[in-house]
């Protein structure tokens, strides 16, 4: 039986990987550029979203199985979980605290990340940029489908460390798959839909999603669910 709190994280899970993808502009212009100038079908452009789409959901999977690691470790510890909220509920607090700072941080600093930008011909570009800068970059490299992937590939989601603690702590192994059910069914779901609204016409402009904040709503998201978890018995 689904309980209230493993519903929280559900919802957390599948909002995590929504947010993630929406306002990352990178994860569906790439593939709209690629496709109107290398007049894809709609086959070929669905299919290297799923395909870039999956290596991306792979390395998250990866980092996100620390998460189980340190589950398995600590389930044994039985008295820590009849702490207020049980022991998942505090560290998804602590860790929503600590990610969020980092966030606000990065977000301070501006650090530089990777921006897609298309020529007059139709070919893409891939270069290191920061928000507010309007000069031309020193090097760019021009991008294939397999460089999307590599780049998909390297760049994992954090916030589902603590996500995938809580039921790996429990031993709900159960849990713990629908968990990355969710994930990567609201990720592969975000992605497609995103490029199918680019494909029927509609122009994403910069800044139209908080891409600049994103890893501060994710941070958001595991804060919430951890006030939730320890003060109101989600």
């Amino acid at each position: 039986m689904v309980s209230g709190s493993f519903l929280v994280l559900f919802l957390s899970t599948c909002g995590i990987a929504i947010i993630h993808t929406v306002s990352g502009p990178d994860h569906y212009l790439p593939f709209i550029a690629l496709s109107k100038s290398r007049k894809w079908n709609y086959i070929t452009t669905m299919a290297w979203t799923l395909f870039c789409g999956m290596g991306h959901l792979i390395s998250s999977l990866m980092i996100g199985m620390l998460g189980v690691l340190m589950g398995w470790g600590m389930h044994r510890y039985k008295i820590l979980d009849d702490i207020r909220g049980g022991l998942s509920g505090w560290l998804m607090l602590f860790f929503g605290v600590i990610y969020l700072l980092w966030a606000i941080q990065n977000v301070y600093r501006n650090k530089s990340h990777k921006h897609f930008e298309s020529d007059d011909a139709g070919d893409l570009f891939v270069f290191e940029h920061r928000h507010g800068e309007v000069i031309i970059p020193k090097e760019k490299y021009k991008v294939t489908p397999w460089v999307i992937f590599v780049i998909f590939f390297v760049s994992p989601a954090e916030p589902l460390i603590p996500l995938f603690f809580a039921p790996s702590l429990q031993q709900a192994y159960f849990k713990l798959s629908l968990l990355i059910i969710g994930y990567v069914c609201s990720t592969l779901l975000s992605m497609t839909i995103m490029v199918m609204i680019g494909l029927y016409g509609l122009q994403f402009k910069s800044g139209l999603f908080s891409e600049r904040y994103m890893s501060v709503l994710s941070a958001c998201v595991l804060l919430l669910t951890g006030i939730g978890m320890i003060f109101f018995n989600w």
